[in-house]
């Protein structure tokens, strides 16, 4: 029973992300930004912003391993590239499908 909150943080955190990805509003600031590696993207509906999002990962580690791991697993073309940069930056990525 401890770890309802949980459970209930990562379904809302699911569902979120979810959403992000349904979002299809551009803002050109965003995209430069997620583009630069200095944040990430709440509207990922576009194909530009996805785009911009594995650009960010593939250029910044910092990025990838941080506001950017969120994203593994919601997308094959997210997975992949934080794979790449994993692998770019001598580390073994998580390779379980689950």
């Amino acid at each position: 029973m401890t770890d309802l909150p949980v459970r209930a943080a990562e379904q809302a955190a699911t569902g979120d992300l979810e959403q992000r990805l349904r979002s299809r509003r551009y803002i050109h600031a965003d995209a430069v930004a997620v583009f630069e590696g200095k944040r990430l993207l709440h509207d990922l509906g576009r194909e530009l912003m996805r785009l911009c999002v594995v650009h960010g990962i593939r250029f910044y580690a910092d990025f990838c391993f941080g506001l950017a791991a969120v994203l593994c697993g919601l997308l094959p073309l997210f997975t992949r590239a934080l794979n790449a940069r994993a692998i770019m930056s001598n580390r073994v990525p998580d390779m379980d499908p689950d």
